[in-house]
């Protein structure tokens, strides 16, 4: 039975179908809960990324932008933390973002009302180069997606407001869902999340 005070993020196996084939690396971590919470994917994200201590934001965002050297993009309604939305629904939500080493994308998906999974995939453009800075980042990713996903638990299990059922057309913010943000992609659909985004 889940723990109602302290939830735990374990690691489970890659069974994510927006992770795609053909990845360099790629983890999961699950979290379960005792009671139901009916939070959107973007709220869990959202609850663990930007509700983090302070010293926790900085450190992603250094490990994030000057040793992985991701493209982070200003502050945006269509950004977490500078990484990208591309899809956006109350089960799915998913951030992608580059660098000349790698692309990356972070998958949050509400399984059911009890089990939410974080999945990260990257793939190696320089592959030699990525692999030895990920030896480097890795350890600290592992260690820290997890508490990040058991944060956001905690959270929502002190919120009342987290056991009244989201309707299927309520995005993270209020809005419709959809699997994409309007705005700099125009009319692309989806297609931003996928090809585009494999190679550019």
């Amino acid at each position: 039975m889940a723990d109602r005070r302290r939830p735990r993020a374990v690691r489970v196996p890659v069974e994510e179908p927006l992770a795609g084939g053909g990845h360099d690396y790629a983890d999961a971590f699950e979290v379960r809960l005792a009671d139901p919470d009916h939070r959107t994917a973007e709220q869990w994200l959202r609850a663990g990324l930007e509700q983090a201590p302070a010293a926790v934001r900085r450190t992603i965002r250094i490990a994030h932008r000057h040793v992985l050297r991701f493209r982070l993009g200003p502050p945006s309604p269509d950004r977490v933390l500078g990484w990208d939305i591309a899809t956006s629904t109350p089960e799915v939500f998913r951030l992608q973002t580059r660098s000349s080493l790698m692309r990356a994308a972070i998958v949050v998906r509400r399984r059911d009302s009890t089990r939410t999974t974080l999945t990260t995939v990257l793939h190696y453009d320089r592959s030699v180069l990525a692999r030895i800075v990920w030896v480097v980042v890795g350890p600290l990713h592992r260690r820290i997606a997890p508490l990040l996903l058991a944060r956001a638990a905690a959270l929502g299990s002190n919120d009342p407001g987290s056991s009244e059922p989201v309707s299927a057309t309520a995005g993270g913010r209020g809005g419709s869902s959809s699997t994409r943000r309007p705005g700099r992609a125009g009319a692309a659909g989806s297609r931003r999340g996928s090809s585009a985004w494999r190679r550019r």
